[in-house]
């Protein structure tokens, strides 16, 4: 038997490992972000370009990678995309809350005193307070708005609160509604105290303009 190599003999044929690894890379590219994307990328081009085998594998790794780049300005415009919807919601909550500011006291001038309940407040007001306008527009309706009726007018101050909306509902705080029909955010930090107050506090209870003062200042 001869040792000798034939010099004659074919080259083995290349392999798929260039194909198979666009391929992974491109796919790859999907969860971390498109770090694998430009590899994957450069060497799906390099396996088109040589004719290696796999081409189908080939072209799916170049694709899963340009896509994968593509996501990268979605991904990143996420979270701005995100902020704008909190803060239109924002916007929408407090005039909410503004609109049922204005017409309580709208009521306490035709009535000579404040509503009992936002539930008067409707019916005093033909159904012009509609329940979507009692509620916060986040939530699915599980977030009701909540009165803090005043004893009299005197309530009606620009610095008493007279309607906010639920911490719970943005979770970072909570639009109020004073007494002058001006709005503001409160962060959680405030916010938080003041419901909890008016909450614990009997079913149906009238606060004095100094209680109101004693709440928002005890913070």
């Amino acid at each position: 038997m001869s040792d000798t190599i034939d010099a004659t003999a074919p080259a083995p044929a290349p392999g798929k490992g260039l194909s198979i690894t666009a391929l992974v890379l491109g796919i790859l590219g999907f969860f971390t972000c498109a770090l694998t994307a430009l590899p994957g990328l450069i060497i799906g081009i390099i396996a088109l370009a040589k004719g290696r085998p796999g081409k189908g594998m080939a072209i799916a790794g170049v694709v899963c990678s340009g896509v994968s780049f593509l996501l990268i300005p979605v991904l990143a415009a996420m979270p701005a995309i995100g902020m704008v919807r909190v803060n239109a919601n924002k916007a929408k909550d407090g005039n909410n809350l503004k609109v049922i500011a204005t017409y309580i006291i709208a009521y306490d001038q035709d009535e000579g005193k404040p509503p009992a309940d936002l539930a008067a407040l409707q019916q005093w007001s033909n159904g012009d307070i509609m329940d979507k306008w009692q509620v916060s527009p986040v939530g699915d309706g599980q977030h009701p708005y909540l009165y803090i009726r005043p004893v009299d007018r005197s309530g009606f101050s620009a610095g008493l609160p007279l309607v906010m909306g639920d911490p719970d509902a943005f979770g970072s705080g909570s639009n109020i509604a004073f007494g002058d029909g001006h709005y503001e955010w409160w962060p959680e930090s405030r916010a938080r105290p003041l419901w909890n107050a008016v909450t614990s506090a009997p079913e149906g209870k009238a606060w004095t303009a100094a209680e109101l003062k004693a709440l928002i200042t005890a913070e």
